[in-house]
């Protein structure tokens, strides 16, 4: 593991223990065992290490969708995995999640900067993962004639909100089943089988 490892290694600890804005690079710096400026050598200052954090975890996380969703072969069945993993890889790697989903500050998410563009163009890939998984399902007949567009935003925020709320709201206790809960939801809302037997 080299330096630069060290260095997010240190600074997820820090921001998840005592929040991105009241963590100095010089205590990262200090934590990672290096020098404060080879952070700025790295990543230019503590925001490039946010927008680092953020985009290795959604590279991986969107590679291993696609994975996911190459193998399943009913629609449906592509977008339940996809639910399933979104859960399952939040849990794994809930320090960085914590970090990103409490912290972010929201003037790196302006369409103007250059990690505002970064987060929109790993989102939209997000989105469009979704909704190949529609649009195969409606093909293919496992998936109602639901509106795309509309139905993708509607489970890409419900992931994401959940995931939100879980580590916002710690003092909350939250049942778990609710993961296998919205798995259930988005059989029971968008299977056509489910709206044949109910008409």
């Amino acid at each position: 593991m080299g330096r630069k490892d060290d260095i997010i290694n240190a600074a997820v600890s820090l921001f998840a223990e005592n929040g991105y804005f009241a963590t100095p690079t010089s205590a990262v710096a200090k934590k990672a065992c290096v020098a404060e400026g080879l952070i700025f050598h790295h990543f230019k200052n503590k925001a490039g290490i946010l927008i680092y954090i953020f985009t290795e975890l959604s590279e991986v996380y969107i590679r291993e969708i696609e994975t996911l969703i190459k193998k399943a072969k009913p629609g449906l069945d592509a977008l339940l995995a996809v639910v399933r993993f979104h859960f399952e890889f939040a849990e794994s790697k809930s320090t960085k999640f914590k970090v990103l989903l409490r912290d972010f500050p929201l003037e790196l998410t302006s369409s103007d900067s250059e990690a505002g563009k970064i987060i929109a163009e790993h989102m939209t890939i997000s989105l469009n993962q979704i909704k190949k998984c529609i649009e195969r399902g409606r093909k293919d007949g496992s998936i109602r004639d639901v509106p795309m567009e509309e139905t993708a935003y509607i489970i890409r925020g419900m992931l994401n909100g959940l995931s939100r709320f879980k580590i916002n709201m710690p003092g909350i206790s939250i049942n778990p089943n609710i993961y296998s809960e919205v798995e259930n939801f988005c059989r029971r809302s968008l299977s056509r089988q489910n709206k044949s037997s109910d008409s």
